[in-house]
């Protein structure tokens, strides 16, 4: 119950998805949002909506999630990062 609290305060998302055919199995994801939509996979390392090499381990123990590169004025490309766990940037890490 708490979990779910927790997810609900962050605007996380849980979606039921249809198990295989022929599969008595509902597994359910847990989408919360990095850039502009909630369709990132909580604990999935393999995460499809993730940017090339995201997601990557977080220091807390979760999973850094990727999405939305953007140029920035300066042409470098810019990425918004989240961890799945804890909820903080990269950048956000970086200043500790």
């Amino acid at each position: 119950m708490r979990r779910q609290r927790e997810s609900a305060r962050r605007g996380d998302i849980r979606v039921r998805c249809r198990g295989n055919a022929g599969s008595d199995e509902s597994p359910s994801v847990t989408l919360f949002t990095v850039g502009p939509e909630p369709n990132h996979h909580i604990g999935n390392a393999q995460c499809p909506e993730c940017a090339d090499e995201y997601p990557e381990p977080c220091r807390c123990g979760g999973l850094m999630h990727a999405a939305g590169a953007e140029e920035n004025a300066d042409g470098t490309m810019q990425l918004t990062t989240r961890c799945d766990r804890c909820g903080r940037s990269e950048d956000q890490l970086d200043e500790r």
